[in-house]
């Protein structure tokens, strides 16, 4: 469930880093210009992917589903190509994040019944 919560908050972020111009005049109205700055918000953004990848890869190498690990580097490539070139690629790779995430919890129900785990 955490890795599903830090992949919308890398959406969220996404969503910062798009600059879409009613969300940078409402911030900068609000005395929030710190939210729209692409030296913090874009290596933010990078980090959390990384957290997702990072969980993901602990996942995939103890089971044998390596499909969610893949997907999330996947989504990691997408964002870098749409921060430079085309904002929706960069929110379909958000979307994959989400996607490689919500399996990865899928993979550890299954691997790990709730009646096995020992947590």
């Amino acid at each position: 469930m955490k890795n599903i919560a830090v992949s919308f908050i890398a959406l969220v972020i996404g969503i910062l880093a798009a600059d879409i111009k009613p969300l940078v005049e409402f911030l900068n109205s609000q005395s929030a210009e710190l939210l729209v700055n692409k030296i913090i918000v874009i290596p933010c953004l990078i980090a959390t992917i990384l957290l997702v990848i990072k969980h993901n890869h602990f996942i995939a190498t103890y089971t044998d589903e390596y499909i969610p690990f893949q997907l999330s580097v996947v989504a990691l490539v997408l964002t870098i190509i749409g921060l430079y070139l085309f904002t929706r690629i960069m929110f379909l790779g958000l979307i994959a994040l989400i996607a490689s995430s919500y399996w990865s919890r899928g993979t550890i129900k299954q691997y790990f019944p709730r009646k096995r785990r020992t947590s």
